[in-house]
């Protein structure tokens, strides 16, 4: 991962970002907005997983966005493209040998709620892991044991409950829940 990381910041020359974005499922264009833009396949990045899905064009983009230096990811891989939660391990452990310190997470989920239809934005405070998988298995240290009572910023949940105010956009507010896919889920795991 050494090389990884120096290979990468000796790339962006300078602009290493403190904050990085995952853009999952149509949120991939977000990546041609920002100003500045370097843009790195991730078949150069030594440990970046690439994704086979639709949509995820597999491309690192760091600029400006906001008025702020940032990084894009836009495209990630999925648990089950591989089979292997840890796959995703590297890009993120990369990222914050850089210097990232907050992570904002998109995706494209369904809701159980029906006031929440096709398009809505949702806020996640909290997760349920029903995959059966977790991305620190066969980590050999204590690195493994993760506190997750605050896995969702309350820092950062406030200030986007804040801009969704700001700017008349609806925000939901929910618990997401991790089910492996590709497959949808049946009306009992709906239930």
């Amino acid at each position: 991962m050494k090389d990884a990381v120096a290979g990468l910041v000796e790339r962006l020359a300078g602009r290493l970002p403190e904050t990085a974005l995952v853009l999952g499922s149509g949120l991939s264009g977000l990546a041609d907005e920002v100003e500045e833009a370097l843009r790195i396949p991730y078949a150069e990045i030594e440990g970046f997983p690439k994704s086979g899905v639709t949509g995820h064009s597999g491309m690192l983009v760091v600029g400006r966005f906001g008025g702020r230096q940032v990084a894009m990811l836009a495209g990630r891989a999925h648990y089950y493209e591989q089979g292997d939660a840890a796959a995703k391990r590297p890009a993120l452990e990369i990222l914050a040998a850089i210097g990232v310190t907050t992570l904002l997470l998109t995706n494209a989920a369904g809701s159980l709620d029906p006031a929440m239809g096709p398009g809505s934005v949702m806020l996640i405070d909290d997760h349920i892991n029903f995959s059966g998988s977790n991305p620190l298995f066969g980590e050999p240290t204590d690195r493994r044991f993760v506190g997750l009572t605050e896995a969702y910023d309350r820092r950062l949940r406030v200030a986007l409950l804040a801009a969704g105010a700001a700017t008349g956009t609806p925000l939901h507010r929910g618990v997401y829940m991790w089910f492996s896919g590709p497959s949808f889920e049946t009306p009992a795991e709906i239930r």
